[in-house]
């Protein structure tokens, strides 16, 4: 390990790397405005809504709404596969996803789309429902204890009782209004079945549901809207047509025109459900800071107008496409990239036997061509996002033509840049790279991370800012494997330079995956602390000693506190779910939420489908490759580390990375695959580049 006055530099190191990205962070985002409320909030729904089905000639009202008001699109995912009315608008109410009664299964890439289960109706306690009197949901209770029982418990009714103590309350027209309205005790303030005679000024805030797309209806809705009402319409969930973004806009008195954005997306002209629900709530000032999921909208001023309208149902467009060619794509890929490698092997074999070296072989040439190309190939599905390829007449092949083009760049300037004299260099470019890529991409906003197949996914309930599972994987593995290329043949000449300069790379690393205002990734920095603390160990020459481990250990949960410290700090409605777990702790001294929902998401992942049990197989046999080193898994490292130094104990520390990163990420069973697919071919690249001459130095200890 580093001497004292080392450690100590590299903790004012660490420390002067958080203050900047914490002080130059904010100077970064752009210019945002408040969505104000000084009269009554109507919010409409109008499910499946895309701005795609916004013109002039089909929906002249929304043309007209659109223009000169707040758009974007909205992430509609609750808990099923498929986004149904009565779940989103118990999202709404609960504030955060939730399921009622609904377990809807995504649709298929073909084929008609399940029916989401019909919405319950409210029963009238006061008068009939077209009057507009109080009503009751039945089976509130029910629904209620099922909601408080999930992994993350909700509380249906929750925006309703909140809204009701501050002397506020909401009337509902249209079945799932109502349930948007519902309180606790599963009444609801005013009810209408017919979402067209909706009573705008029963009460300060009014739920207004139509079956779909209902411009006539709107329009009707519109025509009565008190002259300071804020104007919300969003389309709201899926029901009878396939997953993807909908479209919402916000109109009102001192509502600036431009794109819709929250502290929970950070993309613009991007929000999810339950920022609607802290958008209701702004009206009240004195509520829980962690109460909710979302976030309040803010206003990036600019233009509404058509340009923008087509660029939001571009975006809606890529994911879409992106989504239904991912299982394929890689399926694909996979499936060619191993028989290709295996026929290579074969022929490789043969000429081996001939006495032809692996270097100047036919074979060995076209190995070290496939291997470079799929290693290139998951951050070339990052860099598509440059392309606009969704505007081709056919997206499909426009990804797949756009991905195949970056994949080819890369492998081309891997293999024939001035690197490649040196038998790591090829693989050491296209590790850097996939982990330079990635987090340059969040220090400019994370555009790259929404729109790759590889990505976020918000459509389907991902996260709509920061890094995901499989881009962590892919950073972490790309990151880990640069440093112990990098630091090799130092770590033979000056070991505490060697371990200082891994030390270094991690905390970078560490800082732009962990800060809330880059990656956000609580349990990701956790396994990068574990995986670059043993390759710097390892590098400085000592050997691993329990003493080591808990300074590793120290380390990971100190730099944990410190991320979720500085965004605790932040004003509750910008933090993100890291600060505000951390307030949660502190109020309540309860961890059992986050564990259970790591344990339950983790456990569902694993068992959604039969190939995701082979994962913890998957780490097994990669930690029995790095621990040892004579058996026929650990034999390729050994043999490769006679020329590359440091080799095997980086695939350690990056399947350590895995290990913890599996075990501590909610999801976290993308890992460990993720990461497979980029560190098997560059080990196979290095083989291929990498002639086999007697050892010079015995394998190093791991």
């Amino acid at each position: 390990m580093p001497s004292r006055r080392s450690f100590l530099r590299l903790t004012a190191f660490g420390i002067l790397v958080i203050v900047l990205v914490t002080v130059l962070a904010p100077l970064l985002r752009p210019r945002t405005e408040p969505v104000a409320q000084p009269g009554p909030l109507v919010v409409v729904s109008l499910p499946t809504l895309r701005w795609a089905d916004v013109d002039e000639r089909r929906t002249p009202t929304l043309d007209r709404l659109a223009e000169g008001a707040a758009i974007g699109n909205i992430a509609t995912h609750a808990v099923a596969g498929h986004s149904c009315s009565g779940s989103v608008w118990a999202t709404l109410s609960s504030g955060f996803r939730v399921s009622l009664d609904d377990a809807t299964p995504e649709a298929p890439a073909s084929g008609p789309v399940v029916p989401c289960p019909p919405i319950p109706r409210p029963v009238p306690t006061g008068g009939l429902a077209e009057l507009g009197g109080p009503a009751r949901f039945p089976d509130h209770a029910r629904w209620r204890a099922e909601m408080l029982a999930q992994p993350v418990p909700a509380e249906l009714g929750l925006l309703g009782r909140q809204l009701q103590e501050h002397g506020q309350c909401i009337a509902a027209a249209g079945a799932g209004a109502a349930i948007g309205a519902v309180r606790e005790d599963g009444t609801v303030a005013a009810y209408q079945s017919d979402p067209r005679r909706a009573d705008l000024r029963r009460c300060p805030i009014t739920f207004v549901s139509f079956d779909g797309v209902d411009d006539d209806g709107l329009a009707q809705v519109v025509d009565r809207l008190p002259r300071d009402a804020t104007l919300v319409v969003t389309g709201h969930a899926d029901d009878q047509a396939p997953e993807s973004l909908r479209a919402v806009l916000v109109r009102g008195p001192g509502i600036p025109e431009g794109r819709l954005t929250s502290a929970s997306s950070r993309q613009p002209g991007l929000l999810r459900t339950t920022d609607l629900t802290a958008l209701v709530t702004s009206r009240v000032s004195a509520l829980p800071s962690t109460s909710y999921e979302g976030r309040i909208p803010v206003v990036l001023p600019g233009s509404s107008g058509a340009g923008v309208r087509e660029q939001l149902a571009g975006t809606a467009r890529a994911l879409d496409v992106q989504h239904h060619l991912v299982r394929p794509f890689f399926t694909t890929y996979v499936l060619v990239s191993l028989a290709v490698i295996v026929v290579i092997l074969c022929v490789l074999q043969r000429d081996r036997r001939r006495g032809q070296t692996i270097r100047r072989s036919a074979a060995g040439r076209a190995l070290r061509v496939t291997s470079a190309a799929v290693a290139a190939v998951p951050v070339s599905t990052f860099l598509v996002g440059l392309v606009p390829w969704w505007q081709w007449a056919r997206p499909t092949l426009g990804l797949t033509l756009s991905v195949l083009a970056w994949t080819a760049v890369l492998a081309t300037v891997a293999l024939r840049g001035p690197w490649r004299g040196h038998r790591a260099g090829p693989a050491g470019f296209l590790a850097a790279t996939t982990a330079v890529v990635l987090a340059v991409d969040l220090v400019l906003g994370g555009h790259l991370q929404l729109m790759t197949m590889m990505g976020l996914q918000p459509v389907y309930g991902g996260r709509l800012h920061g890094l995901g599972n499989v881009g962590f994987a892919l950073t972490a593995s790309g990151a880990l494997l640069a440093a112990s290329l990098l630091t090799g043949r130092l770590a033979r000449r000056d070991p505490s330079r060697a371990a200082r300069v891994i030390a270094a790379i991690g905390i970078v690393t560490v800082a732009v995956d962990g800060h809330y205002a880059l990656g956000d990734e609580a349990g990701g920095s956790l396994a990068l602390v574990w995986g670059f603390g043993y390759l710097a160990l390892k590098a400085s020459g000592r050997r691993t000693t329990w003493r080591g481990v808990t300074l590793i250990a120290m380390l990971s949960a100190v730099t944990a506190l410190v991320m979720a410290t500085l965004d605790m700090l932040r004003p509750r409605y910008e933090r993100s779910h890291i600060g505000d777990f951390l307030a949660t702790l502190i109020e309540t001294g309860d961890l059992s939420t986050v564990v259970r929902s790591t344990v339950v998401n983790n456990w569902a992942m694993l068992t959604s489908q039969w190939l995701n049990l082979g994962v913890p197989v998957l780490l097994l046999l990669a930690a029995w490759a790095a621990r040892r080193p004579l058996s026929s898994l650990g034999r390729p490292l050994t043999l490769l580390e006679r020329q590359i130094p440091l080799l095997r104990i980086g695939f350690t520390a990056i399947v350590l990375c895995w290990i913890v990163g599996f075990l501590t990420n909610d999801s976290g069973t993308s890992i460990p695959p993720a990461g497979t697919i980029l560190i098997v071919p560059l080990v196979v690249l290095m083989t291929a580049c990498a002639p086999q001459p007697p050892p010079e130095h015995p394998p190093t200890t791991a």
